[in-house]
């Protein structure tokens, strides 16, 4: 679990660098905007994968923890939107 979820941090956190240097460089808009969306679908795959995990390893830990699981499912949903 945490392998993934720091290699897809890493990634994004490069991500953010770059787009800070093309700021600064005063980059094509359109090469800018492109990779900010690009960081931002990182960021939700990055969301979705780390949600996942801890809710397999709650159920894990505790077959009866399903209202727990239940409301971190209304945490993800409400960043889903």
């Amino acid at each position: 679990m945490h392998t993934e979820i720091t290699s897809r941090l890493n990634r994004a956190e490069g991500q953010f660098k770059g787009i800070q240097k093309m700021i600064a460089e005063e980059r094509d808009f359109k090469d800018i905007v492109e990779q900010i969306s690009a960081l931002k679908g990182s960021v939700d795959r990055l969301m979705y994968s780390a949600a996942a995990d801890l809710l397999k390893s709650q159920v894990k830990k505790s077959p009866s923890a399903l209202k727990k699981i239940e409301g971190y499912l209304d945490i993800i949903t409400q960043y889903g939107k």
